[in-house]
């Protein structure tokens, strides 16, 4: 890394997800629990080991999560380490009750809704249109993708993806580790770790990074 300081945001990525974090910081005025005002995107970066870049900087993780999300937490962490000030970014068209906890790193995208009570971790995407129901806790590092409902007092570990159009009936947990994929109802505690759950109900068809999984997983990045 170099040091250098700049003005700009440093978006983590350069796909698709990363241009949506850049149209979102152009739509904001208030974007973050550690600053305030309108910052513009200084520069997009494929992020990788060893890659220099610009610290001590402000920063927003900016690939998806699909056979990304662990090293969606690397990023997180290693720019953490290195004094990367960590962006929380709020799309002025979601809805968030001033009850409800939203902790660094993460983004929630438009016309998503977190209710009061609930509790978002660190470096999670909360996809357009994703709701977070009333008292429900969703781990560090999570993806709660597009049109994905988790309803009231969910408990959601660390590192879970929920694909598009999922639903997770209410006072549920889901451990940390795994996927649920598009589409998928789960209507039972999820207990077990690294599984791909798809279906209705939600059912456990392999685990998560093994060759199978690799050819059927169909979830939202």
């Amino acid at each position: 890394m170099r040091n250098k300081s700049n003005k700009g945001i440093i978006v983590l990525g350069n796909g698709g997800h990363a241009r949506t974090i850049c149209d979102l910081v152009n739509s904001i005025n208030t974007y973050s629990i550690s600053a305030r005002g309108r910052l513009k995107v200084q520069e997009c970066i494929p992020w990788e080991d060893g890659i220099s870049i610009p610290i001590p900087c402000k920063f927003i993780v900016g690939f998806g999560s699909l056979d990304n999300i662990n090293k969606r937490w690397q990023c997180f962490q290693e720019m953490k380490e290195n004094g990367g000030v960590r962006i929380t970014l709020i799309s002025p068209h979601a809805v968030v009750s001033q009850d409800a906890i939203v902790e660094e790193g993460t983004v929630i995208m438009a016309r998503a809704y977190v209710g009061p009570g609930a509790r978002i971790g660190p470096n999670c995407i909360i996809n357009t249109e994703a709701i977070i129901e009333h008292d429900t806790t969703i781990g560090a590092n999570c993806h709660i993708s597009t049109g994905a409902i988790v309803n009231g007092g969910c408990a959601i570990f660390d590192n879970v993806l929920v694909g598009s159009g999922a639903v997770v009936k209410q006072g549920l947990r889901i451990f940390h580790d795994n996927t649920i994929g598009c589409g998928a109802a789960v209507v039972k505690n999820i207990p077990g770790t690294g599984g791909v759950y798809v279906g209705v109900p939600a059912t456990n068809i392999c685990d998560r990074g093994s060759s199978l999984c690799t050819q059927r997983e169909s979830t939202d990045s």
